[in-house]
């Protein structure tokens, strides 16, 4: 069930004030809600357009959260869902696909699955010279 979904200030998460997107919801606001654990991933995808930006954000996290409990077969479906979806709206070389890239290269490589990690890396280090240069 989705608790709150208004209006996020700079004392709630953090992040400034933001207003309404196009679907009426607080874009940024439903990601620092998740950050918060005020709601969970069904919720933010309930109130979030499929194609959001703040979805890739949010299976990001939760990957991050099971990689570190070492649960690697949780992480690793929401990893490859938010790095689809940022590679879908995102620009090609955004620095948060970047990021996405390399948590989850850290997964397949804890995985033995160095092949796949370095593919991913080798992505993420463009990605990341195209920024700095």
């Amino acid at each position: 069930m989705l608790y709150y979904v208004g209006p996020v200030g700079a004392s709630d998460s953090g992040i400034g004030k933001f207003g309404p997107d196009r679907n009426g919801c607080i874009r940024f606001g439903v990601v620092a809600l998740f950050q918060r654990r005020k709601i969970g991933t069904v919720e933010a995808e309930k109130v979030l357009p499929p194609d959001h930006p703040g979805i890739g954000t949010i299976l990001g996290s939760v990957g991050r959260l099971y990689r570190g409990q070492d649960q690697h077969a949780r992480a690793e479906p929401l990893l490859h869902r938010a790095l689809m979806l940022e590679e879908k709206v995102l620009p090609p070389d955004h620095p948060g696909t970047a990021i996405t890239l390399e948590n989850y290269a850290k997964l397949l490589r804890e995985m033995n699955r160095t092949e796949a990690a370095a593919k991913l890396e080798k992505r993420a280090k463009v990605i990341r010279a195209k920024r700095s240069s």
